[in-house]
């Protein structure tokens, strides 16, 4: 071998060792006393919400091909999410439906850091149709103390079956 082969051998053998002596290091991601709460879920609307008839002007208005008296004409809905944690309001928003007319599903993922610890944790999500249709718009509620320890995550999730928000407790569900 020639004195350049053995120079970079010599560098890659260094360098590997460096790298696996720097790997056993300990790293902190976060914050010795931080928790995390998300909320995660998706909820799809049952389509029947918003749904009407459309009127004889709607109908005089399109192309005779396309008047059907029977159609359902929806108007997106929209909704709120409202997070208290400790009776401080972290998040007061308003939430669209994806799709370009706000049809598809609706997802809510969000993070919030908190001091591990217990936590007054209050959640609304609901329905604000702008023109009530006569039933009942989606309101969800889950308020409970909450107990974290450092670096644990509490995960809020909804649950399809019971229509009900609820925490996730070591991966399991409701």
């Amino acid at each position: 071998m020639n004195r350049p082969s053995l120079l970079g051998l010599g560098l890659a053998v260094v360098g590997t060792a460096a790298i696996a002596g720097l790997s056993r290091l300990p790293y902190d991601a976060t914050p010795s006393g931080q928790a995390l709460l998300r909320l995660s879920w998706r909820y799809q609307p049952d389509g029947s919400s918003g749904c009407r008839r459309p009127t004889e002007e709607e109908l005089a208005e399109l192309p005779p091909h396309m008047r059907n008296p029977n159609a359902c004409i929806s108007a997106p809905v929209p909704y709120h999410l409202t997070v208290v944690i400790d009776g401080e309001t972290i998040v007061d928003e308003r939430i669209l439906a994806g799709g370009a007319r706000q049809d598809r599903p609706v997802f809510v993922f969000r993070e919030f850091d908190v001091a591990a610890g217990e936590h007054e944790i209050e959640i609304r999500f609901e329905a604000r149709p702008e023109e009530p249709d006569g039933t009942e718009p989606l309101s969800l509620s889950w308020a409970e103390p909450v107990m974290v320890r450092p670096r644990e995550i509490a995960l809020i999730g909804y649950d399809r079956e019971t229509g009900r928000l609820f925490r996730h407790v070591g991966g399991q569900g409701p």
